[in-house]
């Protein structure tokens, strides 16, 4: 299966409800419809997860909106989000703003005392060389859950014309 592939179904099985065991892998069981989900390690009984939202299309030069919606587990302290933006595409903004970009990777960092729910919404521009698929991938960090697949929409294409 090649990376494309995989993380379409990683995307899909994740925006299902579905689980992947400890190695990141779906867990499938034969002769049923759906995934059987995978006990994460939780504390208070809810795992951490973040949803990323996309638009449907994209048109080289153009700036999208991208929103990641986070909602970590009230009993941990911290998160890491990473996110990858596909290949020479660039962050122009960020609310709130990451703390550290190490090549296509951006990473943002929460930590309080009782986490709630928040969002990250950043403004990316689409290089005017942009063709075909474009690949978002993510996760979620915590020190109980270690790093969870950020869910949602994760490939974008150019708008047809």
């Amino acid at each position: 299966m090649d990376k494309v592939t995989g993380l379409l179904l990683m995307c899909f099985l994740l925006a299902t409800g579905c689980s992947t065991n400890r190695k990141n892998q779906p867990v499938i069981t034969p002769g049923k419809s759906s995934p059987e989900p995978v006990p994460t390690p939780v504390v208070e009984g809810r795992a951490s997860k973040a949803i990323r939202s996309l638009p449907s299309f994209y048109q080289p030069g153009e700036i999208l909106t991208v929103r990641i919606a986070v909602n970590p587990n009230p009993a941990t302290a911290a998160v890491i989000i990473q996110e990858a933006i596909p290949e020479n595409w660039q962050i122009i903004q960020a609310n709130p703003a990451y703390q550290k970009k190490e090549g296509r990777i951006y990473k943002w960092l929460y930590w309080s005392r009782e986490m709630e729910p928040f969002e990250i919404v950043y403004q990316i521009r689409v290089p005017e060389s942009a063709t075909g698929k474009a690949v978002f991938e993510g996760v979620i960090k915590t020190f109980e859950e270690k790093s969870v697949p950020i869910c949602g929409c994760c490939v974008i294409e150019r708008k047809p014309e």
